[in-house]
């Protein structure tokens, strides 16, 4: 759970007459947090073992993985992308990659060799935290008040919010830029993520 109902009331608050029950309210924080898991590219409330795979990747790279405060199992090169034969496993003494913040990871240049400049694949083991940043959990509890409130003033219809059958039910917001549903999400919210994008997976040094 990336927000609590309790989080969502704080950006109701003065906005409604009553405060709005849980089950009135929680489809709207179950869109807010499956939409800013897809604008930002991250599994923000994942745990234990992860596995991501990145391909085509330089030396030098920088890999943004899922979590923002990953611990580091395994890093495992291939220079052939059809063929997991030939691979070489990092050591984390070895000096070949180091952990920046906000779960990026930067393979160092090493030239010539067996950990050349290009890799057709590059796997990354780690062990998520889970941690969830406070920015992130303001966007999720300001976009969902934001739905609410939309919905309740009649400003939010079928065309905005594509109905998804989850449980009893539940929302789906569409994707920014798309059909103009952007405008459903506050600009604040949209502020705050933007520096917690995943959206560019590798990038090139």
């Amino acid at each position: 759970m990336l927000a609590t109902l309790t989080d969502v009331r704080r950006y109701l608050s003065g906005s409604t007459p009553t405060s709005p029950a849980d089950a009135a309210l929680q489809p709207f924080l179950d869109t807010a947090e499956a939409w800013v898991e897809r604008v930002t590219g991250r599994d923000w409330d994942a745990t234990g073992a992860q596995e991501q795979n990145f391909y085509n990747v330089r030396a030098g790279a920088v890999l943004r993985l899922r979590d923002e405060s990953p611990t580091i199992t395994s890093v495992t090169i291939f220079p052939d992308v059809s063929s997991d034969e030939h691979f070489w496993m990092l050591s984390p003494t070895s000096g070949l990659y180091r952990l920046l913040n906000r779960g990026r990871l930067q393979l160092v240049r090493n030239g010539t060799g067996r950990f050349a400049d290009w890799w057709s694949r590059v796997k990354v083991v780690y062990t998520a935290s889970g941690a969830i940043p406070t920015p992130v959990r303001e966007a999720v509890a300001m976009t969902a008040a934001s739905l609410y409130s939309q919905a309740s003033s009649g400003l939010v219809t079928a065309g905005d919010i594509q109905s998804e059958k989850i449980g009893d039910y539940s929302y789906t917001l569409a994707d920014p830029d798309a059909d103009g549903s952007a405008d459903l999400a506050p600009p604040e919210a949209l502020a705050l993520l933007r520096a917690y994008s995943a959206a560019r997976r590798v990038r090139n040094s």
